[in-house]
């Protein structure tokens, strides 16, 4: 990878500031990643698969540079962040002086000695680091155990409830075209309103009854649609490939038609 030439910026990828530490790099990371895992509901049916895949891919590779100290140090210097930290580090603490001795590459001590910039950088560097070391191993513990209970808080939210119908579920299991008609079925006896099948897959509660209506006029482009019936059939635990691709087909069959 060509750093110089790349132009992503990573931690706007991983949703971290540019001073961040090596743990609040990996908090985003995890954060990053559950928020675009095939299963996760915070995919929002805007994305297509090969989006979230192309998404999680840059992802990694934002991670892969940035988790390595000597690899960060690196990438910010080519992309200029070392001296946007300083910058930035110097109007917050109103010292003019210390920017200029920083644009010399050294920095001045309480006694006047001159001391240069990149070892004061890695005195406190290392400052940090041992400051850091003894509460990181609780503080990773901590984040799985957050993790844990939002994957529980989520799969509690969009549990189903609702009455088995063997006959009816023999029906769906078999069905080879699923029409509006039938996914509104299916909605109903799962117990699941238009609200809120609306509030999880936060697909408005207008293009869900327009998709159960069939009503094409009132949808945006098919590549939404497809989001948008992927994510309704994954709510409803069908299978959501098939859902879509019969549902998708159908839909431009009645475009053609002009029905």
């Amino acid at each position: 990878m060509n750093m110089a030439e790349d132009c992503k910026n990573y931690y706007e990828v991983l949703e971290v500031s540019m001073s961040s530490s090596q743990e609040d790099v990996y908090s985003g990371y995890v954060r990053a990643r559950n928020a675009y895992t095939g299963d996760s509901i915070a995919l929002y049916s805007l994305m297509t698969e090969d989006e979230c895949h192309r998404q999680l891919e840059l992802i990694e590779e934002a991670y892969s540079v940035l988790s390595v100290p000597e690899k960060r140090r690196e990438y910010d210097k080519v992309r200029g962040f070392d001296q946007l930290r300083l910058k930035d580090r110097i109007e917050r603490e109103g010292n003019s002086d210390l920017l200029r001795q920083g644009s010399q590459g050294v920095m001045q001590d309480e006694d006047g000695n001159q001391h240069p910039l990149q070892e004061r950088r890695n005195a406190s560097d290392r400052r940090g680091s041992e400051r850091r070391q003894h509460s990181f191993e609780s503080d990773f513990d901590l984040r799985k155990n957050e993790v844990v209970v939002s994957q529980l808080s989520a799969s509690n939210k969009y549990a189903l409830d609702f009455e088995s119908n063997a006959e009816f579920e023999q029906e769906i299991e078999e069905c080879v075209e699923f029409t509006g008609e039938m996914l509104k079925r299916i909605r109903e006896y799962k117990n699941v309103s238009i609200e809120r099948m609306s509030e999880i897959t936060r697909v408005s509660k207008t293009y869900i009854r327009s998709l159960e209506g069939e009503d094409y006029n009132r949808l945006p482009a098919v590549v939404y649609i497809r989001g948008f019936v992927m994510q309704y059939a994954k709510i409803l635990k069908l299978d959501a490939d098939k859902v879509t691709k019969t549902y998708i087909e159908r839909l431009k069959k009645l475009k053609e038609n002009g029905k």
